[in-house]
């Protein structure tokens, strides 16, 4: 279950997000399972840490339907763009990218594909 107050003391601690924006993100953490279970896929949300260089893990849905990727949880770990290259791209550009490789915080390549959630 996603705890919406790890998500808010994550973006409180790391983040510049604005509270208009953080509702927005807390609002589409409501669908973050469904989404998961529906692609078959883990789901994450990142956002850019307040010096810019890199990302934290705010939230994250493992799908119930198939097999996680992930061992570990990775809420609170940090993203880098030499790893995750897309969500760099997305979180600067606002633009989405889609299968794009990827390494996992756990070491693992992947094929990743990345959207924006505009506030």
């Amino acid at each position: 279950m996603i705890q919406l107050q790890v998500i808010r003391q994550l973006c409180l601690k790391y983040t510049n997000i604005q509270e208009q924006d953080l509702k927005i993100i807390e609002n589409v953490v409501q669908n973050l399972q469904l989404t998961a279970d529906l692609t078959k896929a883990n789901i994450f949300i990142d956002c850019l840490m307040k010096e810019g260089k890199h990302a934290v893990v705010i939230a994250e849905a493992s799908p119930t339907t198939s097999k996680s990727l992930y061992t570990e949880p990775v809420v609170g770990k940090f993203a880098y763009e030499a790893f995750e290259p897309a969500v760099f791209y997305c979180l600067r550009t606002g633009k989405h990218m889609f299968l794009n490789r990827a390494i996992t915080q756990e070491g693992k390549v992947v094929e990743q594909s990345v959207v924006p959630i505009k506030g």
